[in-house]
């Protein structure tokens, strides 16, 4: 599982959540605009939990920037209900193995404001992705053949 592929799906969910705002991904702007979702700096952690699942705990960076303060904590609660209530997040990545994304916390922060007079939060955002990893498959046995020696 790539975590760029990870990004985009999440990319995605933000769009929904927040139509009318500005993804960035990775990378904060110099001058950020108003409405600017940004989701930066994953760290994630891989675990083996048998021979066939894995899953990975990855945490994010996730900056609100609006111009207002109440659309900022208005977008920030957007975020927070859309990523906290249950929901899972599937997607297919490069080599075509389904994973799935549910979201373990989200800690916003209070309301910061940058030196342009916009206002943002800064949340943590901690994801957890569940994938089966491919097995090799094998035919099935057809029948069985004894050899029954008698005595």
């Amino acid at each position: 599982m790539k975590t760029l592929t990870l990004l985009d799906a999440l990319e995605t969910f933000c769009k929904q959540t927040l139509p009318t705002a500005q993804i960035a991904l990775l990378n904060l702007p110099k001058v950020p605009a108003s409405d600017l979702v940004v989701l930066m700096n994953p760290v994630p952690d891989e675990q083996i939990i048998n021979g066939f699942q894995s899953r990975i705990i990855t945490t994010w960076d996730v900056l609100y920037f609006h111009s207002h303060a109440a659309r900022v904590v208005e977008g920030t609660e957007k975020l927070r209900k859309a990523f906290v209530h249950g929901i899972t997040i599937p997607y297919m990545d490069t080599d075509g193995q389904m994973w799935y994304i549910r979201v373990q916390t989200f800690r916003p922060s209070k309301i910061f404001e940058n030196e342009s007079d916009l206002k943002y939060t800064f949340s943590k955002l901690e994801t957890i992705t569940k994938g089966v990893r491919n097995v090799e498959q094998f035919e099935m046995m057809q029948e069985i053949a004894f050899n029954k020696e008698v005595r």
